[in-house]
């Protein structure tokens, strides 16, 4: 349901990004019409074309961080709210390891197995109903494009007039075009055509044209084919088939096919004097009033689509100057500006976030980038904008995700939020559950960070994975050593790096075998050593009465390492791996 929720969301905030610059583009019309030069008005399309095709942004902007920071997210997780199990948790049961009870599991199944509540199952009929219809649409486009194809074959007749070939090539080699184009005929059509994208062809009404009048058709059909119209106007069908619901869309296409036409025109008269400007417009006329019946769908490019263009295309033939530098200057600064525009509105991604200097919110684990958890994490309710989490509208102060195993998958941290969530994952690491974190036991929490020091969102950036592990672990260590240790100096429990080691303490480690836990006693401490695990490592220790255990759990894959801790030797000791007890070989080193 996530992805489905998330394709619908980018879907609307292109639409929205789009139908401002369509809108734009149309209430600027009456300023720019007779000034700026008909290529720009056709090319300026591209704009609101891509758009809508392609989700481009200076980070949110407007409608990106409308669908983050809107209602949309704080229904669905008022809907996860109300389906959710109360926690059982009791103040202080927070950590990675054992101190996170077993039930939470077990409730996070529960809440699984409920039906998904409606606010957020909509989102998958929405998904599929969008999907349908313009699958639907893009196949009824691409039918009706290869029968008019096949029948435009089927009656059309190769041209073998050599002269009319010769002329024809000479056309083709003044307009630049190098690959090979077809000229046939077919008397069925009601204008001329260009058509076929691997093997392009000019399609005639007829052969019994005057010199001038085959010559400005061709021409006509060349410039189509050079600045490859044919592809423009796929582009803009596949808008129309994903924005199927978008009336302003069809209008798009309306205006660009009106403008592809008079650019066109443009660039046939572009060097052509009075006389035969005229000249070229009467052959418009002739053309047609010459053709047959036989209608001619969208995409193929003509000479003319519709008889409702002539008057403006005639008047545009007539009246087209040449363009001064000051109006070469406005076409480029109007591009940058409606193109800038059209970024700045911004469209709503999975990845999609802030890049101030604020936004250093960082996972303790480093297994996936922060954008990675924005898809998941708002199926749930839960946002990011300006480099922090929110929930329900409300700003997240603590942000707990723990794995099946007890150990982090996420830790975050803001002074400045107001609500605690923490989340649940199941054995195949989907969020099982989310719930809120008691006020009190918040505070506790809260002030074991600041007591440390440490506040997450001032960790290091995205790459910095080790740096920003070790603070992230020194966190949980001091917590979890404060609650669980006290002011017992056996219960502590410290990572070390090799070169850190007494002398004779580091050749009994070079001594040990990979694959194999050991703990090496040396005077009064010792030393858990295991050589080639497949990823960084957090820990966390827990003493009391009864001994100390060390919880070691994966926090990310990286190249192969080694842990290395040092703790007290006069309580007995056990080792967890990912949750599970570990057999260790003893050895002493005197």
């Amino acid at each position: 349901m996530e992805w489905t929720g998330e394709s619908v969301k980018t879907v609307l905030s292109l639409s929205l990004s789009g139908t401002v610059v369509i809108v734009t583009l149309l209430c600027l019309r009456p300023l720019y019409k007779k000034r700026l030069s008909e290529s720009w008005q056709y090319y300026i399309w591209l704009v609101a074309v891509i758009r809508m095709l392609l989700p481009l942004s200076f980070g949110q902007g407007i409608y990106g961080g409308m669908f983050q920071e809107s209602g949309w997210e704080a229904g669905q997780e008022m809907a996860v709210m109300e389906n959710l199990p109360v926690s059982r948790e009791q103040p202080g049961q927070y950590g990675s390891g054992a101190g996170t009870p077993d039930a939470a599991s077990g409730a996070g199944t529960q809440a699984a197995e409920k039906p998904v509540p409606w606010p957020r199952g909509i989102w998958r009929y929405a998904w599929l109903l969008w999907l349908v219809t313009a699958l639907l649409l893009f196949v009824r486009k691409v039918t009706v494009w290869q029968c008019f194809m096949k029948y435009l074959a089927a009656g059309s007749e190769a041209v073998d007039d050599i002269d009319r070939l010769e002329q024809f090539g000479k056309l083709a080699e003044g307009s630049r075009i190098r690959r090979p184009v077809g000229l046939y005929t077919n008397r069925l059509l009601a204008s001329p055509v260009l058509a076929g994208v691997l093997r392009p062809r000019v399609v005639l009404c007829t052969m019994q044209l005057p010199d001038t009048d085959f010559c400005y058709i061709v021409r006509h059909e060349l410039v189509h084919y050079r600045r490859k119209d044919m592809y423009y106007k796929w582009l803009v069908q596949l808008a129309l088939c994903i924005h199927w619901f978008n009336p302003l869309v069809y209008l798009m296409e309306r205006e660009i096919n009106r403008a592809c036409e008079l650019a066109c025109d443009e660039a046939v008269v572009k060097y052509l004097g009075p006389k035969d400007r005229r000249a070229y417009g009467d052959t418009l006329l002739r053309t047609v009033c010459a053709g047959g019946n036989y209608g001619n769908p969208a995409l193929p490019v003509t000479l003319c689509e519709s008889g409702r263009l002539l008057k403006e295309r005639l008047g545009a033939i007539m009246n087209m100057k040449k363009r001064s530098v000051a109006t070469v200057f406005m076409m480029i600064v109007l591009s940058v500006v409606i193109s800038g525009g059209a970024l700045s509105a911004g469209a709503y991604t999975s990845g999609n976030r802030p890049h101030s200097g604020d936004d250093m919110v960082r996972s303790i684990s480093g297994r996936k980038k922060r954008s990675s958890y924005d898809a998941e994490y708002a199926s749930f309710g839960i946002t990011r904008a300006q480099g922090a989490y929110f929930y329900g509208g409300r700003r997240v102060r603590i942000l707990m995700d723990i794995r099946e195993d007890q150990s982090f998958e996420n830790m975050f941290y803001d002074k400045k939020g107001k609500v605690s969530v923490r989340l649940s994952r199941g054995s195949d690491g989907a969020v099982m559950r989310v719930e809120k974190i008691r006020k009190k036991e918040a505070d506790a929490m809260a002030a074991d960070l600041k007591e440390t020091g440490q506040d997450m969102r001032e960790a290091p950036g995205p790459d910095m994975k080790n740096a920003d592990t070790q603070k992230a672990e020194a966190v949980i260590k001091n917590i979890a050593d404060q609650k669980g240790g006290g002011s017992d100096a056996s219960a502590r429990v410290v990572r070390l790096e090799k070169a850190d080691l007494p002398a004779r303490v580091k050749k009994a480690v070079a001594s040990c075998g990979k694959g194999v836990w050991y703990v090496i006693e040396a005077g009064s401490r010792r030393y858990i050593y295991y050589d080639g695990l497949p990823a960084n490592y957090a820990f966390v220790p827990q003493g009391g009465a009864d001994g100390i255990t060390v919880a070691v759990s994966d926090m990310g894959r990286t190249k192969a390492g080694y842990v290395l801790l040092a703790a007290g030797k006069h309580k007995p000791l056990t080792v967890l791996y990912n949750g599970t007890p570990v057999s260790y070989k003893e050895r002493s080193v005197k």
